[in-house]
């Protein structure tokens, strides 16, 4: 039996940020949380019961030690993250807004310790000692080295038959759509598992058409076995044995939109775990929600709390 459900591989960010309302040039001051779309999954899937490992590199600091203390309430196995002397912790910058302006994000991560960690930095029988292994466009983007990792964490993935998740998350700050679409075109179809914006498929892959003829097209390009693809307040759409599913969104008052996609990710990888991709869905539209109701990119909600959730979506109150 393997020892994790899931284990990643992902850059941990301080992630400091201004209310809507607030300009950063003009800022007295900033909030503190942490951002990493892999450790966003991994702790929210570690919280709905299941065993998740992950890996990074962080800077040997108290900057570092923020992100272990972060993470570690979701009982988020980190014992194979590399500690990196005089190394810099990636850093995002968050001005929320409202309209007519966009909330705006801006990275500052070159040359972070995780940035320059290769293949060789990986503890292998840990990462692959798993049900599944989860990743993302984001680690591939961030340098060469960090390209060649996810080539390299793919292959041997694929030499022990190991299903692999992959989250195409374009980040147009982090690489221009072109290297993109190279480097997805190499990687897709080893994936058994895709989470894929609507947006993104039509920015990358030049999908066109109704949500339910992209996600086909993708499925028929790739041979990818399960796609999920969001599609804002439309909700999710699953592509499973043939068939297309779709799952509304389910109505918020949104607090923070940041990380949404990655509690979606983690409440369908929980369906998965379980063996029911469709209830996947369902809990994926339902985690997404959650976490746009409070502040943070971690969704902090545990399996009880979760399920009875669920069970009594149309409850006002609870006493």
């Amino acid at each position: 039996m393997a020892r994790f459900d899931v284990t990643t591989v992902g850059e941990s960010n301080l992630r400091l940020s201004v209310p809507a309302g607030e300009r950063i040039a003009h800022a007295a001051s900033l909030e503190l949380n942490l951002a990493g779309t892999e450790a966003n999954v991994v702790c929210a899937v570690a919280q709905l019961g299941h065993q998740c490992g992950w890996i990074s590199a962080l800077p040997n600091s108290p900057l570092g030690e923020r992100a272990i203390n972060g993470y570690s309430f979701s009982g988020l196995d980190m014992s194979a993250v590399k500690w990196v002397d005089d190394a810099r912790m990636a850093t995002l910058f968050v001005e929320y807004a409202v309209q007519p302006r966009p909330t705006q994000v801006f990275y500052d991560r070159k040359n972070s310790a995780f940035a320059q960690m290769t293949h060789h930095d990986i503890d292998w029988d840990y990462l692959l000692d798993t049900r599944l292994i989860h990743l993302t466009g984001i680690t591939a983007a961030l340098s060469e080295s960090c390209e060649m990792m996810t080539f390299k964490i793919i292959k041997r993935a694929k030499e022990a038959e190991i299903p692999l998740s992959f989250d195409v998350n374009h980040r147009t700050k982090l690489w221009s759509t072109e290297k993109a679409q190279t480097v997805l075109h190499k990687i897709l179809p080893d994936i058994d598992l895709l989470f894929c914006s609507k947006r993104d498929a039509i920015t990358l892959f030049n999908a066109q058409g109704e949500t339910r003829e992209i996600i086909e097209r993708l499925a028929g390009r790739f041979g990818t076995q399960h796609i999920v693809m969001s599609d804002g307040a439309s909700g999710l759409y699953g592509w499973a044995n043939g068939v297309v599913t779709h799952e509304p969104a389910v109505p918020v008052t949104i607090i923070d939109r940041i990380g949404a996609g990655d509690a979606m990710a983690a409440g369908v990888l929980h369906g998965w775990l379980n063996g029911d991709f469709l209830s996947g869905l369902r809990y994926g539209a339902l985690a997404a929600s959650c976490i746009m109701s409070q502040k943070g990119d971690v969704l902090l909600m545990n399996r009880s709390e979760f399920e009875r959730l669920d069970a009594n979506r149309d409850v006002k109150l609870s006493r």
